[in-house]
C-alpha cells in the first residue's frame, strides 16, 4: 500500500468546529447523531514520515490497515461508492498525527491516482479525509461543510453488522446476545437489567405478570414486554437492509422480544416481518447501511482457505457444520455456519453453534477475522 506524506494545515481547516473531541454521541429523534468534533485551539499537529501501526496480536495485518480497508469497502461516501462499482482501486495516504489533550489521531486521505493522457501529470484525488483514534480504535470522517469530525464506527447499541437468525418457524430476527457474566455490559444490557429488577424477571418462575409469550415454537421461549420494547425501539426504529443467501431486502423491525435460558445464549430478538424476507433465501445478517455485496458463483478456493484458518484456530467447543461463504465485498468475505434446521422442533440438525462471520482474505492466502457473532445452543455453561 502506497504511503505518501501529504502536508496540510489542519488548524485553519478545523477552526469552525465548536465542540471538543470526546463529547458523547447524542440521540436525536431516536437516532444516533454523531456530534464528536475537534476544537482548533486544542490541536497540536505533528508530521512524521510513517504512521505508528496499531497491532492486533496474532493477526497478519495491523489494526490500522484493517480499519482503513473496512472503511473503503463499506463507506457510504458517494464518491467511494461510485469508485467501488467502477472497480477503481482506492488507497490511503498517511498525512499527519493530530493531538488533543485527550487523544491522538492518525490522519489519512482516501482516494486514488489519476493522470492526464499519456500518463502525464499524475496526481492523487481525495474522496474523503479520515481520522483514527489510536487508543480507542475509532474511525472518524471529516465533515467538510461543517468542518468537524463524525464518528463512523460505533459500539454497543449501533454496529455496522448484526446477525440475523431464523429462531423458529414463525420468527426471524436481528439478534443481540446479552453479555455473559464477566463480559463488558452494553447499553441494551443495562436497560434490560433495570427493567428485569423492576418486573422481577429473574425472580419469577414462569412468565412475569406484565410480559407475554411471543413465540414458543422454536429453540427459545421468546417473551414480550411493552416496557422493554419501548425502551429498545428508539435505538432500532430505522430501516435495515437484510442480506440473505440469495439477495437482500429493506425492512423494519416489527416486534422486540427476549429469550432467557439457564444454559444457552440469552438473546434480544428484533423481529422482522417474515413476508418481507421471502425473496432473499435464508437471512444471514443485516445493516442499516446498503452494502455493495457481490454474490459470487464459486467460492470453493477461498472457502478452503477460510476453513483451514478455522482449523488452526479451534474453539473449546465446535460442531460439524463447516463455514460457508456466500458473498464478498473486495477482500471481505461474508460467511455463515448454519444448516438452517435447528429452529424447527423435532429436527435432525447437527448445528449447535450457529454463527455469522466476515473474513478478510487476500490473494496470497492470508486470512483474518474481521467480524463474528454466534449463538450457543449446546449450553456450554451447563456442560
Amino acid at each position: 500500500m502506497n504511503k505518501l506524506v501529504v502536508f496540510l494545515t489542519l488548524i485553519t481547516v478545523l477552526s469552525g468546529c465548536q465542540n471538543p473531541i470526546g463529547t458523547e454521541t447524542a440521540l436525536v429523534n431516536g437516532q444516533m447523531n454523531p456530534i464528536d468534533t475537534m476544537q482548533a485551539d486544542a490541536l497540536i499537529e505533528t508530521h512524521i514520515s510513517e504512521p505508528p501501526q496499531i497491532e492486533y496480536p496474532g493477526f497478519s495485518i495491523s489494526r490500522t490497515d484493517f480499519m482503513l480497508m473496512s472503511y473503503i469497502s463499506f463507506s457510504e461516501n458517494e464518491i467511494i461508492k461510485y469508485d467501488r462499482k467502477s472497480n477503481i482501486h482506492e488507497e490511503w495516504l498517511f498525512d499527519s498525527v493530530v493531538k488533543t489533550d485527550t487523544a491522538e489521531y492518525l490522519v489519512y486521505q482516501i482516494g486514488h491516482d489519476v493522470a492526464d493522457e499519456g500518463s502525464e501529470n499524475q496526481r492523487f484525488v481525495t474522496a474523503q479525509w479520515v481520522y483514527l483514534d489510536t487508543a480507542k480504535g475509532v474511525l472518524y470522517e471529516y465533515d467538510v461543510p461543517n468542518e468537524c469530525l463524525d464518528k463512523w464506527t460505533y459500539e454497543n447499541d449501533r454496529q455496522l453488522f448484526y446477525p440475523v437468525y431464523e429462531l423458529s418457524p414463525k420468527t426471524t430476527a436481528l439478534v443481540v446476545p446479552l453479555s455473559a457474566i464477566g463480559e463488558r455490559r452494553g447499553l441494551l444490557d443495562s436497560i434490560f437489567n433495570e427493567i428485569a429488577k423492576a418486573d422481577g424477571i429473574y425472580a419469577t418462575e414462569g412468565i412475569p405478570k406484565t410480559h407475554t409469550m411471543y413465540d414458543s415454537s422454536g429453540y427459545y421461549k421468546l417473551l414480550k414486554s411493552s416496557k422493554l420494547e419501548t425502551a429498545f425501539r428508539q435505538y432500532f426504529d430505522r430501516e435495515f437492509y437484510v442480506y440473505g443467501t440469495e439477495g437482500f431486502t429493506k425492512t423494519k423491525v416489527k416486534d422486540i422480544v427476549y429469550g432467557l435460558d439457564q444454559c444457552m445464549s440469552n438473546i434480544f430478538a428484533f423481529c422482522f416481518d417474515r413476508k418481507t424476507l421471502k425473496s432473499i433465501g435464508h437471512p444471514v445478517f443485516c445493516s442499516d447501511k446498503l452494502i455493495d455485496l457481490n454474490y459470487g458463483k464459486d467460492y470453493s478456493i477461498i472457502e478452503k482457505t477460510i476453513q483451514d484458518y478455522d482449523a488452526r484456530h479451534p474453539g473449546d467447543y465446535s460442531d460439524s457444520i463447516k463455514t460457508k461463504t456466500f458473498a464478498h465485498v473486495g477482500e471481505f468475505y461474508f460467511t455463515y455456519n448454519d444448516d438452517f434446521l435447528w429452529a424447527q422442533k423435532n429436527n435432525k440438525s447437527k448445528c449447535k453453534f450457529p454463527s455469522r462471520a466476515i473474513y478478510w482474505a487476500d490473494t496470497k492466502g492470508s486470512v483474518d477475522h474481521f467480524w463474528a457473532d454466534g449463538l450457543d445452543l449446546f449450553g456450554i455453561p451447563c456442560d
